[in-house]
């Protein structure tokens, strides 16, 4: 009886967290305007990592990282890639187009995002 009881209780616990997930009901992207504020790059390099399995050092690799650090309504977001931090690593303090993506929740909520930059 225990056993039944506590499955239906647990039952009733994640309908009503599954039934509480916001959906995405819309997505659309557009063209503004955002101010780079920061770079940052880190070249790939190559650790060793002693393996106690078989008693040796291992190297382990490191990949570079690239990234650009962009203000949009006074919240700041990263955009990563070589092409990128190529292009605008030299340009900081300066404003540049970006795509932004909104979505649009079933909840009323919107929630923006800056996914690149043109």
């Amino acid at each position: 009886m225990k056993k039944v009881l506590y499955s239906v209780t647990m039952m009733f616990i994640f309908m009503f967290i599954l039934t509480g997930c916001a959906k995405c009901i819309s997505t659309e992207t557009s063209t503004v305007q955002v101010k780079i504020i920061d770079e940052y790059h880190r070249a790939a390099y190559t650790t060793m990592h002693y393996s106690p399995a078989t008693k040796t050092m291992l190297p382990q690799s490191h990949s570079a990282v690239y990234r650009i650090t962009v203000e949009y309504n006074s919240v700041e977001y990263n955009i990563s890639g070589s092409n990128t931090y190529n292009k605008y690593s030299d340009k900081i303090g300066e404003y540049v187009d970006g795509i932004l993506e909104t979505k649009k929740y079933d909840d009323g909520t919107v929630r923006y995002n800056i996914v690149d930059l043109e």
